[in-house]
């Protein structure tokens, strides 16, 4: 009997692993081909700050990337990225399956099905919450290193190294900025305007 659970539950194992496997090697491959396209993104948005022309359209942005960077300049910010949504997956299955075990233990139908809705919702809140730093430093390390103003008014000095970054924004409790409504600040030196 003990031999059967213990197979059972290595199965299980197995499954559960395969699963978050596969899903691992999806979830990588979509997102290391759609980096590009989150890079051009996020340097439009941020060319608000200083308004450079060079990021005014998705071409613009497109040119200017490449002449300053090179191809290299589509992938920054990659690691820290992929690394936050594989922990992030990872987390996530491992925490709602602990869930869903528990709730297949006990309880009526809708209590189940209420545990799992709730399970679901609370287990992503809490994976975003601890995966959060890792978009942040991803999104920190597209723009740091660029000539965009934004890089200036806010220096990091990571200088290509995201685990230095991750590492800084820890240290100076920065590492959960913008991650609310109610959480927005950045310390930054003046802007200075590039259209003069």
């Amino acid at each position: 009997m003990r031999h059967k659970e213990s197979e059972t539950s290595s199965n299980y194992a197995v499954a559960v692993a395969t699963d978050i496997a596969r899903s691992a090697c999806i979830r990588g491959a979509v997102i290391t081909i759609g980096h590009p396209f989150h890079v051009v993104n996020i340097r439009m948005i941020v060319y608000y700050v200083g308004r450079e022309s060079a990021y005014a359209s998705f071409r613009g942005a497109i040119r200017a990337i490449y002449e300053n960077e090179g191809v290299g300049g589509f992938f920054s910010g990659l690691t820290p990225r992929l690394v936050g949504e594989l922990l992030g997956l990872i987390g996530y299955e491992l925490l709602l399956r602990g869930i869903l075990k528990l709730a297949e233990a006990g309880g009526s139908v809708d209590e189940r099905d209420e545990l799992e809705m709730y399970g679901r919702t609370l287990v992503n809140y809490l994976v975003r919450i601890a995966t959060y730093p890792f978009f942040l430093t991803s999104t920190l390390a597209i723009v740091d290193g660029s000539s965009m103003a934004a890089a200036t008014a806010v220096p990091l000095g990571c200088g290509g190294d995201w685990l230095r970054c991750l590492r800084r924004l820890y240290a100076t409790s920065e590492n959960m900025r913008g991650n609310s409504l109610f959480n927005r600040t950045a310390k930054c030196s003046a802007v200075r305007d590039t259209r003069l």
